[in-house]
């Protein structure tokens, strides 16, 4: 539980005490004053939401962690920041974001839940703090929200496509172009609902690309989204015919490697030994800091098993 003490300023002075509250205590808003107000989690000279406020009078906020039904476990992921409002990571391919359908335990929440401790009250009870999420198998920065301020910022910036989310991704064959954009909609297929499809009925999605380098048969690009469809990057790569060297659920493991000569399809065989995922990564992540504006960007390195396959293929 965290405990915080305000005072009254002389530029407060005369506020609802629900409005002087949400502005005093940055994770607050005003809707959630009402309720500690309501559950006599606030001490002070008056508790009625609509009580006005006068200049020297305190009050002493006491905030429950959120009640989630993910319990706090040991999970293997690399915190790259953190402070009182967000921690941003690196999570390892393999690991889940969230609990969910097959998947209840050995989670990235619990693995913060046991390290970082609180996480925002908004959103799903088996999702506290996740504002964006990436694929179980598809590595790299996520940032999540300790507080519920830092909650609706996020969401709000994502919205309004001001978080930079940049990828690595090794695709299946050379590029037609070295650079472009794929704005096609994604909508669920309708003969398999764990897959998503182009679908002109589907949602708007927007993912721009740029050729980093040749690796032999296939090429590394890097992709910005423009919006955040669950597996983007991935259907919209193989709406090109160019999936993501690995992806088994889109293509990459197939038979694409059949019109290559005999040397380059021994280099993409000798490549997926080293790839039991898609060859995925979130590798720049850029947003506003929720409490004080200021820009915060990270990078992650290519990993290892993508970094290997690299090499493999650039021989």
């Amino acid at each position: 539980m965290s405990h915080h003490r305000v005072r009254v300023r002389p530029e407060a002075d005369g506020l609802r005490l629900d409005l002087f509250l949400s502005q005093a205590v940055p994770s607050l808003s005003r809707a959630q004053a009402q309720k500690l107000l309501l559950a006599g989690q606030v001490t002070g000279p008056a508790l009625r939401a609509s009580a006005r406020v006068r200049q020297g009078w305190e009050f002493t906020v006491e905030i429950k962690p959120p009640r989630t039904s993910v319990g706090p476990e040991s999970v293997p992921f690399e915190i790259v920041y953190q402070d009182d409002h967000v921690v941003v990571v690196d999570k390892p391919a393999g690991v889940v974001v969230h609990p969910g359908a097959g998947r209840s335990a050995g989670t990235l929440v619990a693995g913060l839940l046991l390290r970082v401790g609180q996480l925002s009250s908004l959103g799903s009870p088996q999702r506290p703090g996740i504002v964006h999420r990436l694929d179980k198998d598809t590595s790299g920065l996520l940032v999540v929200a300790r507080t519920d301020l830092a909650y609706q910022s996020l969401t709000a910036q994502i919205s309004s496509r001001r978080v930079v989310r940049e990828y690595l991704a090794l695709v299946c064959g050379r590029m037609k172009s070295p650079s472009g954009q794929i704005d096609a909609p994604i909508g669920r297929s309708r003969s398999d609902r764990t897959r998503m499809t182009v679908d002109r009925r589907g949602r708007e999605a927007l993912t721009k690309y740029r050729v980093e380098r040749h690796a032999g048969p296939c090429d590394l690009v890097r992709l910005r989204l423009g919006s955040g469809r669950t597996h983007q990057i991935r259907v919209h790569l193989r709406s090109l015919n160019r999936p993501v060297l690995g992806d088994p659920v889109y293509g990459g493991r197939g038979s694409w490697t059949q019109a290559l000569d005999p040397a380059d399809r021994q280099k993409v065989q000798r490549a997926l030994a080293f790839l039991s995922r898609q060859a995925l990564h979130a590798t720049r992540l850029g947003f506003d800091h929720p409490a004080d504006g200021r820009t915060l960007e990270f990078e992650s390195p290519v990993p290892l098993d993508m970094k290997s396959a690299l090499e493999i293929l650039s021989e």
